[in-house]
């Protein structure tokens, strides 16, 4: 295994037992990333539910440690319910688009939790043969409570909520140029109503892609499986799932602040999720797949530099499906021996 070394001038890289970076003193000399494994202090058994196996898309947590879920639905379109669970085990609520009036035919997406618990979930829908597409609203016992139809008609990927009552939004649409289909990339803003507020133009993002048929790879898939999430002061962090992840910091206006080049562990080179912390603070996570299984890296990322602080490593009995981070503290989707699922609380050793 080869160590990432990173040379800094005139500053010294001082890891708390917190897990934050404070950079102070002088001196020239090459740092080697800390790498800390993780260690599980707790487990509770979610009562009903069987294991993560068919969880899909990303986790979400709310500001009281609660994590939600979606599982697939098994059939054709991915429809299935999402799940709030506390950090003790409780299944507290269940958020069921079947329960949302009008939608007979359509897909499900990403979905994202405001700051009392509400949920908003990507759906298209299909009326006579025209997609069209929604954020449905739920209240935070699960209820249904609204749903608002986008001037734009896009194939969601993520969703992020504002904090000035509106939503950021990236996915894909065709787009026909001189007679040539094209997978176009779309991010943009939209009030709550649906109306679109602007369509942003990202300097140094994706391009679009002309479609061929029997390619290698879906169009887009950097920003399709891409994630998105939203600081304290309002800020959004776009993550495009390039080798070397491309993080898109944006104002909540929809202005470019800066753009994060990440660095990946050199023996963890896939990404495959990312968490906004707190204290201007990024978590990812990385990823390599091996033919006994896949295993897993986090690192703290100082979200001003895009420079990679501490690296996690989490064995067979820390990990799971990243729900939560905060400082010092994670939190899993996992499995037990009887097939139930549970929440697993680590910590740094």
């Amino acid at each position: 295994m080869r160590c990432f070394l990173q040379l800094r001038l005139c500053r010294l890289l001082v890891v708390t037992t917190g897990g934050m970076g404070l950079l102070m003193g002088s001196s020239l000399f090459a740092q080697e990333i800390p790498r800390i494994p993780l260690k599980p202090i707790g487990e509770r058994i979610v009562q009903g539910e069987s294991a993560p196996d068919s969880v899909i898309g990303a986790t979400k947590c709310d500001n009281d440690g609660n994590v939600y879920f979606r599982r697939d639905s098994g059939g054709p379109r991915d429809i299935g319910d999402i799940k709030k669970v506390t950090p003790r085990g409780e299944l507290k609520a269940t958020f069921s688009l079947a329960s949302a009036d009008g939608f007979k035919v359509f897909d499900a997406y990403d979905f994202v939790v405001g700051e009392k618990g509400e949920v908003y979930q990507f759906v298209n829908n299909v009326v006579d043969d025209v997609a069209e597409t929604y954020i449905v609203s739920f209240r935070n016992d699960g209820a249904f409570q609204s749903k608002a139809k986008l001037d734009l008609v896009m194939t969601p990927a993520v969703i992020a909520a504002l904090p000035d009552d509106k939503f950021f939004v990236t996915g894909e649409r065709i787009v026909e140029e001189n007679g040539i289909n094209k997978m176009l990339p779309v991010t943009a803003i939209f009030n709550r109503t649906g109306q679109l507020v602007r369509n942003l133009q990202i300097k140094g993002d994706i391009e679009a892609e002309v479609l061929k048929q029997n390619a290698s790879r879906p169009p887009l898939e950097e920003v399709m499986t891409g994630q998105v999430g939203v600081a304290e002061d309002g800020n959004v962090y776009l993550m495009r799932r390039t080798g070397k992840p491309t993080v898109f910091v944006i104002s909540a206006t929809g202005k470019l602040i800066r753009k994060l080049q990440i660095e990946p562990p050199s023996d963890y080179p896939e990404v495959w999720a990312m968490k906004v912390a707190k204290y201007d603070r990024l978590i990812l996570e990385f990823g390599r797949r091996a033919s006994d299984g896949s295993s897993t890296v986090f690192s703290l990322i100082d979200a001003t530099t895009g420079k990679r602080l501490i690296d996690y490593t989490a064995g067979k009995d820390a990990g799971g499906i990243f729900g939560c981070y905060s400082p010092n503290a994670f939190t899993f989707l996992s499995g037990t021996k009887q097939n139930q699922l549970a929440i697993k609380e680590v910590k740094p050793q």
